[in-house]
């Protein structure tokens, strides 16, 4: 039994060390913003299959950027500290992780919060204004029905004629 315990044993050993070997074999990003922040925004930016030239891009346009993306990017707006930090960073920008990268080029970018949110209300604006836009069909052509009426516009004749009469 213990010859073969010792062999499971050695044989974990073996196993751990290769998997911190691997762990540590991942490339170390320089990160100036929250961990938690820059998972969920790099999680965000994975999941939406975007690249951070293609939002910079976007942002400077003011071109359609997912409504997913925008809420999480105003959602995880850094921190007066770490948008200096960011923006005094000069050195190689592909050492910086996914969301830090995204986050130093986007603060280069003038009025980048105004921006995004001007394209949140750009892109809530269509969702919103669809059952107005029914609404206002409804009405105009009621009004046109109306207006073409000859009941209706009978109906009006009498009204008028009831109140010259009332005056009399």
């Amino acid at each position: 039994m213990e010859s073969l315990f010792g062999f499971a044993s050695n044989e974990c050993k073996g196993n751990r060390g290769k998997a911190s070997a691997n762990l540590n074999s991942q490339p170390k990003f320089i990160q100036f913003i929250d961990p938690r922040k820059a998972q969920n925004l790099a999680i965000t930016l994975k999941a939406l299959t975007i690249t951070t030239e293609k939002v910079c891009c976007a942002l400077k346009e003011g071109t359609d950027l997912p409504v997913q993306l925008i809420s999480t990017l105003i959602k995880m707006a850094p921190t007066q500290e770490e948008e200096v930090k960011l923006r005094l960073y000069d050195g190689d920008v592909g050492l910086l992780g996914p969301a830090d990268r995204l986050l130093k080029l986007m603060i280069e970018i003038p009025f980048v919060y105004k921006r995004l949110e001007a394209l949140l209300f750009m892109s809530s604006l269509h969702g919103e204004s669809s059952p107005l836009k029914d609404s206002l069909k409804t009405l105009e052509v009621a009004c046109t029905k109306l207006k073409n009426s000859r009941l209706f516009l009978k109906l009006l004749e009498a009204v008028l004629k009831t109140g010259n009469r009332m005056n009399v």
